[in-house]
This record gives C-alpha cells, structure tokens and sequence, in this order.
C-alpha cells in the first residue's frame, strides 16, 4: 500500500460518511412523500381544483425552509466545530435530524410538516459541513481525493436508498404509505450517532487544542499500514502540521478581518462560489421536481417511480468513480471537463423536451431520459465529488470550520433559490429553463479556466502557497501523488521541528 495509505484510515472516513447517507436520505424521501396521493388526502390537500395555489404554496414552504434552517445553522457550525471538535458537529446533527425525523412521521397539520423539515434542514448541516472537513483532515495527500469523495458517494446512496422505498411503499395505502419512508430517515442518524464515538478526533483539532501528543498518536494509527516498517510518513506530515500551525497561531480572525486579506478572501470566495455551482447544472431540479419532468415525456405514475429509482443509482457510482479519479487527475481538470459535458447535455436535454415534451413519440422522449441519465453520471463523476473536495481543502486549519461553513452556504442558498423559483419556471419558460442552467455551466467553466488554482497533491498546511499565503514548509512531505519514488526530502525546517518525546518513543 502507498505511504500514508491505511485501510483503517479508509474505514474511519467510510464510518464518517454515514452522516453523508443521512443527508442523502432526508433531503430526498421528501419527493417521495409528496408524489403519494395519500398524503394530500390526509392534509385536506388538492392536486387540481380551486385548492391547487393553496397545496402548491404549502409544498414551496416544505421544500424551501429546508434550505432556511440549513442557512441559519451555517451560522452555527463553525462555533461547534471549533469548541468541541470534528466528531461533535455529526453527533449533534444525528440528534436534530432524528428530532426533525420523527416530526415529520408523526405530523398532523401541514405546519407542523413545514417546521420539522426546517428542524431537519439545520441538523443537516452538521453533516454536510462536518463529514468531508473531517475526512479532509484525517487524510493523506495522496488519498484525499478519494476519502472525501465518499461523502458525495454516500448522500447518493441515501438519495439511492431513499427512492427505492419510495418505490417499495408506492402501492401502500393510507397515512402508513408516506409515514414509514419518513420513518426510515430517522435510522442512519442513529447509526451514526453511535459510531462516531468509536472514531478517532482530528489530529489536526487536536494539536490546536493544545494536545500533540494526542494528534501524533492518531496519525500514526491512520497513516501506517500493518505493512510499514516505520512510522516516518505520520512522523514528517505532524512535522509539517506543527509547523505550519504554530506559524498560524496568531492569525485567527474575524470575518471582517479575513476579508481584508486578499489570499484568504480569494479562498472563500472560490469555495462559495464552487459549491454554489453544483447546483447550477440542473441535478436539484430533477431530483426535487423528477416526477413531474418525467411525467411531461408522458409517462405513467409507477414508470415514473421506477425512472427516478433508476437515476438514483447513477449518483453513488458517478461520485465514487470521481473520488478516484481525484487522486489521478487534477482537481481543475476534472471541473472543467465535468461543466463542459454538463453545459452540452443541458442543451440537449432542452432541445429535445422543446420538440417531444408533451407528444407521444417514444423515441423522442426516450432520447431525453438518456441524456437526463447522461447528465447525472456525468456531473457526479466530474463535478460533485471534486466541489466536495476541493471545498474541504481550501481552507488553513484555523479557518476552516468558518471556511467550509460559508462554501457550504452558497450550496443552500441556491438551493433556496432554485426550489422555490422551478415550478414557477417550469409553467411559463418550460424548456427554456434547461437552457438557464446550460449558460450558468458555461459560465462555471469560464470561471475555473481563469481564476481556479490547483491543489491537488498537497498536504492541507501547504495548499496556502498557491493562494500566496506564507508557508513553513513547501513539499516536504513526498507522498506516491508528488514523487513516484515514495521517498522523504529532508529540509532543515522541518528537521527542526521536534516531535513530542513520549509520543515519538511509542512511534518507533
């Protein structure tokens, strides 16, 4: 196995990314609710009919304060991530989305449905913020790609997971035919919330809270191999880390005062604006409003149930061919191959309802599911899993809660944007609207050709030298990603860097 690699290292960010799942699951099981007629039944709701406004408005405000409570919980995340550490952020999560969960289960008014997605919406932020900063720091250069990477891959399997109930309860009758999918959300936060105690804390949060020894002793356990003949690789990262880190001490900032300073403001306008392209290429659409796209190309109620299952299943293929990938191929080369391909296929996909959407031809309407297909293995394969990463690294350790906390805003916000503005758009622009997220696809890939840096194949200290912050130490650490003879280069800074003397007994 490469240096640094550990399969107990994978095992950790594969455990971490059961919140991942959770997410997955809760922001997806609740298109399935919404297409059970029994539900509307049971709220004294309509689909058509003098009622429709009201029933459409009511569905706006549950699909909208979702990403309203995920927004005001940006504000909160960096203060838990920071105070308690990297697991704390997960567990506190589980517990709310498990709240959120059961509410929605046991709901007997619209309103208390619309309060307890907003209940859900805020845990869900813990997860998305807390899962891949964590695997971010749990991982070596030269496989952080691919751990992070399972955090887009497993909120494809809950999305996967979630559809497939939905399909399993299609033609159960009654209040229990949506309770018992909404029920099912509340298990993988439990799962969680049991596991990640059992995890390792951040090595990373561990030295700023003042416990090296406790950070040295983690990375040997995560980056040795039962291979390894030593434990040089942990020895020269947490030689590297401290440095860097004892370097930055005195810069925490503010907000305001990271602003001021171009290199870090460049960071975090690149991660609000990275993951706020994510959502512009058209996937929350589909995902949010599936039925209804599939149901213009004239197909029936189960068909369409069985398509939107199907879709689903691109996404945790699509995100895990992209976490690998990531480790072979630079970060801004697979963006900008992911938001070419996802600008043609948009176009495609609004020619194509422009001229079937509506008619019987099969061919036609057939057309645009494959490229519909299309356009999901692609985005996951190219875009999401590489945003998810390079989010996770952009940031230096003494800002990346805030960092990560305000990259992931720009997701929910568009979000917000997108949810309440699509059936609106969808009546009046129709297949105009795929040519919107076309041009905004363009458009990201504009932006990354000219202003993106590279960072792939640095430690997370290091990737500061490519947005012109002061390093200590500049590729010290040779990982199989930087240098294929797996080899260290010694560099008199971080020679100098002493390693705990305990900790450095035990680790040789």
């Amino acid at each position: 196995m490469a240096q640094g690699k550990s399969s107990y290292n994978a095992i950790v960010a594969l455990v971490a990314a059961t919140g991942s799942i959770s997410y997955g699951y809760l922001i997806s099981i609740v298109g399935s609710t919404l297409s059970k007629p029994d539900w509307y039944v049971y709220f004294g709701l309509t689909t058509s009919g003098p009622g429709l406004s009201r029933s459409n408005a009511l569905i706006a405000a549950i699909q909208c304060l979702f990403y309203v409570g995920s927004l005001v919980c940006n504000l909160v995340y960096p203060y838990v991530s920071d105070r308690w550490g990297r697991r704390t952020p997960i567990a506190v999560g589980s517990v709310i989305t498990i709240v959120g969960g059961a509410l929605q289960t046991g709901s007997v008014h619209p309103a208390m449905f619309i309060v307890a997605r907003f209940i859900s919406g805020f845990g869900a932020v813990f997860f998305m913020c807390g899962v891949p900063l964590y695997q971010a720091e749990i991982a070596p250069p030269n496989f952080r790609g691919f751990l992070v990477g399972l955090h887009g891959a497993q909120i494809g399997t809950g999305t996967l997971i979630a559809q497939w109930i939905g399909v399993a309860f299609f033609h159960v009758n009654g209040s229990g035919g949506w309770r018992g999918p909404l029920a099912i959300q509340c298990l993988f936060p439990a799962l969680i919330l049991g596991l990640i105690w059992t995890l390792p804390e951040s090595p990373r949060w561990l030295y700023m809270r003042s416990r090296p020894e406790d950070a040295l002793k983690v990375l040997v356990k995560l980056h040795s191999s039962k291979s390894s003949v030593s434990h040089t690789f942990a020895e020269e990262e947490f030689k590297i880390l401290k440095a860097q880190i004892d370097f930055e001490s005195h810069s925490r900032l503010s907000i305001l005062s990271i602003l001021k300073r171009a290199p870090l403001r460049k960071r975090l306008i690149i991660g609000f604006v990275s993951m706020f392209g994510t959502q512009c290429i058209g996937t929350l659409i589909i995902l949010a409003y599936g039925p209804v796209i599939f149901g213009t190309l004239g197909y029936g109620p189960f068909t369409i149930a069985l398509l939107f299952a199907a879709w689903t299943v691109l996404n945790p293929i699509g995100n895990l061919i992209g976490g690998w990938l990531n480790d072979k191929v630079n970060r801004r080369t697979m963006l900008l191959i992911g938001y070419f391909g996802a600008s043609a296929w948009m176009v495609c996909v609004a020619v194509l309802v422009k001229l079937y959407a509506g008619t019987p031809n099969k061919a036609g309407n057939s057309a645009t599911v494959f490229f519909i297909f299309l356009d999901l293995i692609w985005i996951t394969t190219f875009i999401e899993a590489t945003s998810f990463i390079y989010m996770a690294e952009l940031f230096p350790s003494y800002m990346r809660s805030q960092g990560v906390s305000l990259a992931m805003s720009g997701l929910f916000a568009i979000s917000l944007i997108l949810t309440a503005v699509t059936p609106t758009a969808l009546a009046h622009i129709g297949w105009r609207y795929y040519v919107v997220f076309a041009v905004l696809a363009a458009a990201m890939f504009v932006i990354i050709l000219v202003w993106w840096p590279e960072t792939r194949g640095y430690t997370l200290e290091q990737i500061g030298s490519v947005f012109g912050d002061e390093v200590v130490v500049v590729e010290t650490l040779e990982t199989s990603v930087l240098s294929k003879r797996n080899s260290y280069e010694q560099v008199e800074e971080v020679s100098n860097v002493a390693l705990p003397d305990s900790e450095t007994k035990q680790a040789n």
